[in-house]
């Protein structure tokens, strides 16, 4: 009886039906109850289905930040800076990690070491992080180095985005 059973629920799973409930009638029948669902979205899908990308973020990066490709910014710095932006914009911030993957879903460049940077993008001058920390005095005006010491553009590190 419960080959039966295991195989009757094996086969509604099959044909992409999720099995409710198993009821025994008189007579030992045995009826399994399922509601139809779609088939699961493939990994690779799942992966390359996108997000649209949130509005308050968007008007953040449109009013408060420029694209220049030699600028670089850690996302923690970035992240203040929208935090308090949405604060005096009536916005509720997003969780920093979901920031983080609505600008690797734009394809936004960034690297990643002991700290993730965001290259070819810089905070307007009016436009402050409260608390943000200020980068390495001796990285100054170049691209963030790589624990192995190289500069991104050096050629070596994994530039993500």
């Amino acid at each position: 009886m419960a080959l039966e059973i295991a195989a009757l629920l094996h086969a509604a799973r099959a044909n992409g039906l999720t099995p409710t409930a198993i009821e025994r009638s008189p007579g030992n029948i045995v009826k399994v109850l399922v509601k139809e669902t779609s088939p699961p979205m493939p990994r690779e899908t799942r992966k390359r289905a996108s997000r649209p990308m949130d509005e308050g973020l968007r008007q953040f990066l449109d009013e408060c930040t420029i694209i220049d490709p030699l600028a670089r910014i850690q996302s923690t710095t970035l992240y203040r800076a929208y935090v308090d932006w949405c604060g005096s914009s009536g916005f509720h911030p997003l969780a920093h990690a979901t920031v983080g993957w609505m600008l690797k879903s734009i394809r936004h460049p960034c690297v990643k070491g002991n700290r993730i940077w965001y290259l070819n993008r810089k905070l307007l001058p009016h436009v402050s992080a409260a608390d943000a920390p200020d980068p390495p005095a001796d990285n100054e005006g170049s691209l963030p180095l790589l624990p192995n010491g190289r500069s991104v553009g050096s050629g070596m590190g994994s530039i993500v985005g």
